[in-house]
């Protein structure tokens, strides 16, 4: 239990324990004091987004990424980490929009295609920035967290499926090619979903008028057994 007099540390420091054991509501009333006693801390609002979103409240937490992703006088990792965080779920909650698994009323409407095509081009700037700043970073020091983040397989998908959706297909491709091209990464992954980022690769050859049999090919190798290949 933690009250106005209990000091703002104390109050970080317990709401990052919750973070850690998974009780992010928790945690995310805990930053959420810690951000009413001092509103312009960036990694509090950062951790708060990021509980929120854990939470169930996707809506809300891209509120307050986008204080902080685009906000004034935030130290650049803690800016990065937002930008990070932000494009992820901008990605990941906006490719589910309009489809089967979309209950909104807004479904079927223009207004719904409107919307997820502005997160996913908005999701799309955010990553694409982080990855350029890790290229420069690579040239004279280490790359951030968050920078050397926005170029995992993980966030590689994400961007080729929405520039996908955008018909931004060679952009697309160039983000499934360097996917690829992360072979340290890839070996920890299942098989299955290695598969599936290869088939995915090749459908999106395919579409482009491109060579894709061999992709196929080398999904199928990759797919085990107990996959629908």
């Amino acid at each position: 239990y933690m009250d106005d007099t209990t000091p703002v540390q104390q109050i970080f420091a317990t709401s990052s324990q919750l973070a850690a054991i998974g009780e992010h509501k928790l945690a995310a009333e805990g930053f959420g004091q810690v951000l009413r006693i001092m509103p312009e801390n960036g990694i509090a609002r950062v951790n708060f987004a990021t509980m929120l979103d854990k939470a169930g409240h996707a809506t809300l937490a891209l509120e307050h990424f986008a204080q902080v992703a685009d906000g004034a006088n935030i130290e650049p990792p803690t800016q990065a980490t937002a930008r990070l965080r932000y494009g992820v779920l901008l990605l990941s909650d906006g490719l589910g929009l309009c489809t089967k698994n979309d209950r909104s009323a807004l479904r079927h409407t223009a207004e719904c295609n409107a919307t997820k095509t502005e997160r996913l081009d908005k999701g799309v700037h955010y990553l694409a920035l982080l990855q350029q700043l890790s290229a420069a970073e690579a040239e004279a020091t280490a790359p951030s967290t968050a920078h050397q983040q926005a170029l995992g397989t993980a966030n590689r998908r994400l961007m080729g499926q929405a520039l996908k959706f955008l018909g931004r297909f060679p952009e697309a491709i160039a983000q499934y090619a360097a996917l690829r091209e992360n072979t340290e990464e890839l070996a920890a992954l299942p098989a299955h979903d290695r598969g599936l980022y290869t088939f995915e690769y090749a459908v999106l050859m395919e579409e482009q008028g491109r060579y894709a049999d061999g992709l196929y090919g080398e999904a199928l190798t990759m797919t085990d057994t107990k996959a629908h290949a």
